[in-house]
């Protein structure tokens, strides 16, 4: 029988120095260092760009010497002890290894492993939509990437040097070590593809079978070793379709998280969709900022949107006073989102880090090609920021740069609203497709305002046209506090003071046929659309350039691992107002009062003023709806795993009963201890006898006594009792020893408890599925055990 880790086995003695450095463990140590490191490499140099081939084969010495130090631990007697030193040895290695992954040593204390999983788990969660080699911008994906590598090689390492007491083969172990080289191999095409496979073919059988061949036996297997990779690199080519039989990228598919959709233009409708906290960007930053995915520069009439037509190229601000500080790069991670637009702050100037397609879509802002952005998805922005003060502001002047006028102090004027008749450019016919364009006068200019037909006819009627439409109101009120106001600073403020007066934050207005006149004028309910919106277009009518600008307020800052988390509630829209030298300005006319989760943090008065922000703005949804944090369908999700659970409790009962069926029949009183010594692998020869059984088995008083009662049973007392739960009990525990690390649930499948224990024996006839000849034959065995 094949020795036990018990107390009284003699094979589970102490272990020898020499045993544990024997040739065949040198072998096989090498040869997994050898094939554990070939094969990262190609981990790290497939998938990750610039290479990460040297940290994947510093991982792998790190595993080979956790394999050493398992090796070592071999001679240990005491199993507890020897366990325990293992387990140590272990997590030992992986803070290594994370280490080596790029995580820093200030997230492997226990108090930060919380930030530690949340990283490792965004960068698993991208994985599916990240292209390969990954060279983004998200750390998080690359230190999940070299995860895989420092995760296979030390379960690859355990599963070959784990002290125990029979001598373990190496197969599970060059399973892990063959998916680690098959992950990329999959992914990616190798520059020399059969050659590499060759390599690894070569290494793997090494590890596999080096330690057990004789020295006679070593050129017959490296001849036939070398017929089939040369037989494997001739069909090989030959055999390899142009079509995959298995296409994993087809297969990931299902596993990319589509996002949410947003929209961006203003609807000034109630809002109806759900926002239940997820996150959608995180963005590494050196100040927090609004994150801009649009600017709003067309007011149609009715409500604010994306300019159709606009000339990319030209410039979106002047840098004449601007400080190097307000320059900055910006690191975005695309979480749960799915956007045609880079989500970026203030003036973007330049993307970087993505392979994505980004080309201007108006000054300051990038759009992506017919690929949107997906969860997964990262990259880097140059940013213009400017964060002048009060003082700075009061004197910035009126001097605006001609290119900044005509569109930024526009707005469109449709008969729908009260404005004039204009007639089809093309027939000369009156019709309610076109507008009327008006211009207002820079701030401090006293002349009227221009009108434009679509015809380019212009004339010095808008202020008139104006005051006869439904925005007259709008109108004079601009007026007024333009004329109050000494500079065009003073002028914003005023107005984003009378945006709020008496205003009431509400994310269910009624939606009217001029929203923004409602609001002002009306029953002042809104939320920040209609603030942002009717403080834009209060701004243009007094002749300082605005427009509107929709994204995300700066959410909440993860001060461990120094990043903004953005989420759905953050969608946010704010206005825009230009001053000379300095550029684009934020304001935020939204009350403080607003259910948001955060705010620009900026001492200064040009940033965003609430303590807390309004999030409107988020569009369709994505067909993915996750729930929140700490609800939504989390609720839904106990019962589905409580279940999961008892299909599985219900399928190993199964399984546990069925194999107790027999290919041979086997006696009653025997059929629980063959199984039991089958599944725990310590089946003996046919010549061993109860009463031996019980020597070379070994352990406790009672472990002996089950068996006592089995061979008293069958050669004595028929009425004998069965064993009792203590005698079961102990002979599990002597089953499950040396066994490893799960040494005691081995022990457990291999005699299950009883739930409901009987002093009786089976009368029926049971069975073993691989008891083989093991004492059926009960004259024999009686004749030997007397």
């Amino acid at each position: 029988m094949a020795a036990a880790a018990a107390p009284r086995i003699p094979a589970a003695g102490p272990r020898t120095t020499a045993a544990v450095i024997a040739p065949a463990s040198v072998i096989r140590l090498a040869t997994f260092t050898l094939l554990a490191a070939f094969a990262g490499s190609a981990w790290g140099t497939n998938l990750l760009a610039p290479s990460g081939a040297g940290r994947a084969v510093l991982m792998a010495l790190i595993a080979a010497a956790l394999g050493a130090v398992l090796l070592a631990l071999g001679a240990v007697a005491r199993a507890p002890l020897r366990h325990g030193a293992a387990v140590a040895a272990t997590l030992l290695a992986l803070a290594f290894v994370l280490e080596a992954c790029g995580v820093g040593a200030r997230l492997l204390v226990p108090t930060a492993w919380g930030d530690l999983a949340s990283g490792i788990s965004q960068g698993i969660g991208s994985l599916p939509s990240a292209n390969v080699p990954y060279d983004g911008a998200d750390e998080w994906v690359r230190i999940a990437i070299l995860a895989g590598v420092g995760g296979l090689v030390l379960l690859a390492a355990g599963l070959a040097f784990w002290p125990r007491a029979a001598r373990a083969r190496p197969t599970a172990s060059a399973v892990a070590l063959g998916v680690l080289y098959g992950v990329p191999a999959v992914e990616r095409n190798f520059a020399h593809p059969w050659l590499s496979g060759a390599a690894f073919a070569l290494l793997l059988t090494a590890f596999l079978w080096g330690e057990r061949l004789e020295r006679e036996q070593a050129w017959i297997t490296a001849s036939l070793v070398a017929v089939a990779l040369a037989a494997g690199l001739l069909l090989g080519p030959r055999v390899d379709g142009a079509q995959p039989l298995l296409d994993p990228q087809h297969l990931a598919d299902p596993l990319a998280a589509h996002g949410d959709v947003f929209t961006w233009n203003h609807q000034y409708g109630p809002l109806t969709w759900p926002r239940d906290g997820r996150e959608v960007l995180r963005v590494k930053a050196q100040t927090a900022a609004y994150w801009k995915a649009v600017n709003l520069v067309e007011f149609d009439g009715v409500r604010w949107r994306g300019q159709a037509v606009i000339d990319p190229r030209a410039r979106d601000t002047e840098f004449a006073r601007g400080e190097p500080q307000w320059h900055q790069t910006i690191t975005v991670i695309v979480r749960d989102l799915r956007s045609f637009e880079y989500v970026a702050a203030g003036t973007a100037e330049q993307i970087t880090g993505t392979r994505k397609l980004h080309v201007r879509s108006s000054p300051g802002t990038f759009v992506t090609g017919r690929s949107p952005l997906v969860p997964g998805d990262s990259y880097r922005v140059r940013v213009y920021t400017p964060r002048p003060s009060a003082e700075q502001l009061a004197t910035a002047g009126t001097h605006y740069p001609d290119d900044f006028t005509s569109d930024d102090l526009a707005m469109a004027l449709p008969a729908s609203v009260g404005g004039p008749r204009v007639r089809n450019p093309f027939n000369g016919r009156f019709s309610a497709r076109y507008s009327m364009e008006i211009t207002f006068p820079v701030f401090g200019q006293h002349v009227p305002a221009l009108a434009q037909t679509p015809t380019n006819k212009v004339t010095r009627r808008g202020s008139r046209l104006l005051r006869a439409s439904a925005y007259a109101r709008e109108y004079a009120l601009a007026q007024r506090l333009a004329t109050a106001s000494s500079t065009p600073y003073d002028f914003v403020r005023r107005v984003e003071r009378e945006v709020r007066r008496n205003a009431r934050y509400s994310e269910t207005p009624p939606l009217t046929k001029i929203p923004l006149d409602t609001f002002l004028f009306g029953n002042r309910i809104g939320y920040c659309q209609q603030f942002s919106g009717a403080m834009a277009l209060l701004l243009r009518m007094g002749g300082v350039p605005a427009r509107v600008a929709s994204g995300f307020a700066p959410g909440s800052y993860d001060h461990t691992r120094k990043e903004y988390v953005v989420r759905d509630l953050d969608a946010h829209s704010w206005v825009e107002a230009y001053f000379p030298g300095y550029g684009w300005i934020p304001f935020d006319p939204t009350p403080s009062i607003a259910p948001a989760r955060s705010q620009a943090g900026s001492d200064t008065p040009s940033a965003a003023t609430g303590d807390q922000r309004d999030k409107g703005g988020v569009g369709d949804r994505g067909k993915n709806t996750h729930a929140a944090k700490a609800g939504g369908d989390s609720l839904l999700k106990l019962p589905l795993i409580g279940l999961a659970l008892l299909l599985l409790g219900l399928t190993f009962v199964r399984l546990e009963r069925r194999s107790r069926r027999a290919v041979l029949p086997v006696a009653p009183e025997l059929a629980e201890l063959v199984l039991a010594l089958r599944r725990s692998g310590r089946m003996p020869a046919n010549e061993i006898t109860l009463a031996r059984l019980e020597t070379v088995l070994g352990g406790s008083e009672e472990a002996q006594a089950y068996l006592r009662a089995v061979r008293e049973h069958r050669f004595g007392d028929p009425g004998a009792p069965a064993p009792t739960r203590a005698q079961r009990r102990a002979l599990r525990r002597v089953l499950g020893a040396g066994l490893g690390p799960l040494g005691r649930l081995r022990g457990w499948w291999a005699l299950p408890p009883r739930v409901l224990h009987s002093t009786q024996w089976p009368t029926s006839t049971t069975s073993s599925a691989t008891g083989g000849a093991f004492w059926s034959r009960a004259t024999s065995m009686r004749q030997r055990s007397r």
